[in-house]
């Protein structure tokens, strides 16, 4: 059967080396998988040395890949006469259980699968595929799955996430990054190319649910893929933008917010967050990022003065600064004051709050538990108004991405993204960009004569 374009776009994409990271989108059955393992057997064969890991959620959807690869070496003895063996009774040793699994060519080149449920740490992969991305854990992919590219020179490393779009995670973040090679299509062009049966598809389409189709067969992300997602899926591309789309004129910026998120222990990172009113588009922007490790609090609260003492904002006359006081955040709230004392600002006002996301909440409490679930709440009210554009990162996408907020008598909860949720761990990080990008808008969304007012009984509040 000839090959269907978005099957051709498949191999030559992974062939060619050309893209370092391609994202494969496509319906169920619509012969995806089978594009890739041909790409895979062509690469192993004109790339010497190199190590191919091909991985699925589950071992025997792996297998499935593997005989996928079998097969296309069984059909052609010229690409047997790659393999490490004689051509002699080459289809018994194509069935053995170990080649099954694994597979070496003449040229030092091997083919291995593993599944996201096993062990995954201590392989190197020069051509990486992850077969039903959306169905992987964020920190299985993450932790353990792309650091075996970490050895593999640039020119040399190849990253393929293959799935239909049945939920949200990595995979989505990955398929709309700019640097991703993007190949999708949907069930009228794979049965316009032979992939798919109309009449089966229209059957199908008869017993899902709108949702159910979407994901299937016209490989969308819906549009939340779940009911306590913060953002819409399409609305992220939206509202979280690279610097370039985020029109800044730094000579309107007059007043600054901070918001600053302290690094407890583990994986958590201290960030500041900086972002303004740009009151000649009436929209709120977070425009820049500065993260640090391995500090203690005189030396955040030190870090912190340097980074608004060289603001370069020229018209910059008030700065706002919310300091997350829960736990090691109440050290660096007192050493940055103290610093204020000793070091005053000669031009510039700063406010400083300190914040708990614990605390009750004030304006909303009616719908909100506590001091956090308002801050969310206030944010998405300015979301439906289209007034909010957040500086696009990895972290800063993804922590987005996982907001979450459920509802337990009668009252907004902001889910935690560093714990299960729904039998999937959202992040392997504490939501450190996420939670200062909080503060930050805290601070903008609230009115200086407002602030005094709502932060007197929330809020400890110093003023230099």
């Amino acid at each position: 059967m000839e090959p269907s374009s978005y099957q051709k776009d498949i191999v030559y994409s992974i062939f060619s080396k050309k893209h370092k990271e391609i994202a494969i989108k496509l319906p169920t059955q619509a012969g995806k998988t089978f594009g890739v393992c041909a790409a895979v057997v062509l690469y192993a064969i004109f790339n010497p040395n190199e190590s191919i890991v091909l991985i699925s959620h589950r071992k025997d959807q792996a297998k499935y890949m593997m005989n996928y690869v079998l097969e296309f070496f069984s059909r052609s003895k010229w690409a047997q006469s790659f393999l490490n063996y004689d051509i002699k009774g080459i289809m018994d040793r194509l069935q053995t259980e170990r080649t099954k699994t694994f597979l070496r060519l003449k040229n030092k080149t091997t083919i291995r699968i593993l599944s996201a449920e096993g062990q995954l740490l201590g392989y190197k992969a020069s051509l990486l595929i992850v077969d039903e991305a959306a169905m992987i854990d964020d920190v299985v992919f993450r932790t353990e799955m792309v650091r075996m590219q970490g050895s593999v020179k640039s020119r040399n490393r190849v990253l393929v996430l293959i799935s239909t779009p049945q939920r949200i995670n990595f995979f989505h973040e990955e398929y709309y990054h700019p640097d991703t090679y993007r190949i999708t299509a949907d069930w009228q062009t794979a049965v316009a190319e032979g992939r798919l049966d109309h009449d089966f598809v229209m059957d199908r389409k008869k017993k899902l649910t709108a949702d159910e189709f979407m994901m299937w067969y016209e490989a969308e992300f819906l549009p939340k893929a779940d009911k306590y997602a913060f953002f819409e899926t399409q609305e992220l591309e939206h509202f979280v933008v690279p610097y370039e789309k985020m029109d800044i004129i730094e000579g309107n910026i007059e007043e600054l917010a901070v918001g600053v998120d302290v690094a407890g222990e583990g994986n958590d990172r201290t960030v500041f967050t900086f972002g303004y009113h740009d009151k000649k588009e009436d929209m709120y922007k977070i425009i820049k990022y500065e993260e640090y490790t391995k500090l203690n609090t005189l030396q955040v609260a030190n870090q912190l003065y340097k980074s608004i003492y060289r603001l370069p904002y020229n018209n910059l006359r008030i700065i706002n600064v919310s300091i997350d006081t829960s736990g090691m955040g109440e050290g660096v709230y007192a050493d940055f004051n103290q610093l204020m004392v000793d070091k005053k600002f000669t031009n510039r006002d700063v406010y400083v709050y300190n914040f708990k996301g614990s605390r009750r909440a004030v304006t909303f409490s009616d719908n909100c538990a506590n001091a956090k679930a308002e801050l969310l709440y206030k944010l998405g009210r300015e979301v439906e108004k289209d007034k909010i554009r957040i500086l696009r990162t990895r972290d800063s996408f993804r922590e987005v991405r996982n907001v979450r907020m459920r509802e337990s008598k009668g009252k907004l909860y902001v889910v935690d993204q560093n714990v299960k949720f729904d039998g999937m761990r959202m992040s392997d990080k504490s939501p450190d960009y996420f939670d200062s990008m909080l503060y930050c808008f805290n601070n903008m969304l609230t009115g200086q004569v407002d602030r005094r007012k709502l932060f007197k009984s929330a809020y400890g509040v110093d003023t230099w």
